[in-house]
């Protein structure tokens, strides 16, 4: 097996690199960012743009499997086109060339953002928006995994994962921001819960995430749709959490959902003025005050998936934090067993 890997730099990405390393499996690793991909004799490391056919079909010679892990996910940037230029076209692409060059598989990592807010039993594969959202990044998921299934039904064999909110040790960037504010936590920087802190997210380890990818690439026959969720909690039980395993209960400010909208529109507008990256969002606020629990029995059922508890998981990324230099505030008092 020979695997053609996008998006290797990135915090998923490199997750996944390493999980397909540890089966000794052959990786195309293709990244903007060669330099943070470390030599090894597995991997043959290539920077390219694969929105041009013919650098997908060079880099793709000889890779009987794909796993896309590339994209846009920043919350926000100021051409809204970028998310469906970058997200959209590049899946598109890479598609048609996977099904010319006949790929045995293809591995699509969407968003469990694309589903509906849940009801307490969480959001099923089936339950997904059906309109677009104003979200430009969660509607460029939802278009590409239209895309990919259109090319299912062309012969291409498909799996698309939708991981839920993803953290623990890795990358520090957009696509790991439960992972930073673990580390604001415990180095005590202004941190608010939204409203009264019982709306509920799923919470998956990301390790936990990369090894179901792999689980499912190896199934013969494998195809389909499947949440990659993890423990679903309030925002009152993840920071308690926090609290619990770092040794030191924080007492945070609750911020009621008109607060947080002007937060959102103001700093919508000052990132339209400066061209820069606002700290809040109205669909991050839309996100934040509205439950986002995700079911993930399907892909328990076929892949065998399962997830670290989230105390487990946040004790490991809060040791991993400290071991690498991201805690500013002193050791904790003491590591709940």
């Amino acid at each position: 097996m020979k695997v053609l890997l996008t998006g290797a730099s990135g915090y998923i990405g490199s997750a996944l690199l390493n999980q397909l390393l540890s089966r000794r499996i052959q990786v195309t690793a293709v990244t903007r960012n060669s330099d943070v991909i470390p030599a090894h004799p597995l991997i043959k490391i290539v920077e390219a743009d694969l929105t041009h056919e013919d650098a997908v079909d060079t880099n793709l010679w000889g890779c009987d499997h794909v796993i896309h892990a590339a994209g846009l996910a920043r919350a926000w940037v100021r051409d809204k086109h970028r998310y469906f230029e970058e997200n959209c076209n590049l899946t598109s692409t890479l598609l048609k060339a996977s099904l010319r060059s006949g790929v045995r598989k293809f591995v699509f990592i969407s968003s469990a953002g694309v589903l509906k807010a849940s009801d307490g039993a969480g959001s099923e594969e089936t339950a997904v928006l059906t309109a677009i959202t104003n979200n430009a990044y969660t509607d460029s998921k939802l278009l590409s995994e239209l895309i990919a299934l259109q090319f299912q039904s062309a012969g291409l064999p498909v799996i698309i994962v939708r991981p839920a909110r993803v953290y623990g040790p890795g990358k520090l960037s957009a696509s790991n921001q439960v992972t930073q504010t673990i580390i604001n936590y415990i180095n005590g920087r202004p941190l608010v819960i939204p409203g009264k802190g019982t709306h509920t997210g799923s919470y998956c380890l990301v390790q936990d995430v990369a090894r179901g990818v792999i689980d499912a690439l190896m199934i013969p026959g494998l195809t389909g749709i499947y949440n990659f969720g993890g423990t679903n909690a309030s925002y009152n039980e993840l920071f308690e959490t926090i609290g619990n395993e770092w040794g030191r209960i924080r007492r945070l400010t609750h911020i009621q959902k008109p607060v947080l909208i002007t937060a959102g529109l103001l700093n919508q507008f000052g990132g339209w003025v400066t061209n820069g990256s606002p700290l809040l969002t109205l669909n991050q606020v839309k996100k934040l005050t509205s439950n986002h629990s995700v079911n993930s029995s399907k892909a328990v059922q076929h892949i065998g998936y399962s997830f670290t508890p989230l105390s487990t998981g946040i004790k490991e990324t809060i040791m991993w934090a400290q071991q690498n230099g991201f805690v500013t505030n002193g050791a904790p008092y003491s590591f709940v067993s």
